[in-house]
């Protein structure tokens, strides 16, 4: 389980605190070795511990077949041919792969992150794809996309 929970409000960019983002709540994971934040209160950094905690439980050895159907459909859905295509078209090569992947690794990638999202209830990403993984009450989901380029204007 997390340890916790402590409002950290300036100094620590300074410090070499690589997970400082801001002023707020944070919760350190069990090892110590990261912190998680900032939230706005210290409740919704207990909820943010106890959803962290929940992801460290899962396994997609152990997923239902619900879940696992429904990566497969991801999958089943995903247009790996345009992906191929622009990969090719822009000669984009992965560390590891000798030359631009072909259609089995690029299928392997793609299912290791969505699999990987699964267990850690998050957003992955990798070599253009983006996976992850919603709980949305009875209906869980997966999503994959693979992302050329991207903007935000976010400051904060």
């Amino acid at each position: 389980m997390s340890t916790l929970v402590d409002y950290y409000d300036y100094g620590h960019e300074y410090m070499g605190w690589a997970d400082w983002k801001g002023p707020g709540w944070y919760f350190w994971e069990e090892t110590g070795a990261h912190c998680n934040g900032p939230y706005e209160s210290e409740t919704k950094a207990r909820e943010g511990m106890k959803k962290y905690a929940r992801g460290l439980d899962r396994s997609y050895a152990s997923a239902s077949d619900h879940i696992r159907a429904k990566l497969e459909l991801c999958l089943a859905m995903f247009d790996f041919s345009r992906v191929e295509k622009v990969m090719n078209c822009l000669d984009w090569h992965w560390a590891g792969c000798n030359g631009v992947p072909n259609r089995d690794e690029i299928e392997r990638e793609a299912y290791g992150l969505l699999k990987g999202a699964y267990e850690g209830n998050t957003t992955l990403g990798c070599g253009g794809f983006q996976a992850s993984f919603h709980e949305d009450g009875d209906s869980p989901y997966f999503v994959l996309r693979f992302v050329v380029t991207e903007s935000d204007s976010c400051l904060s």
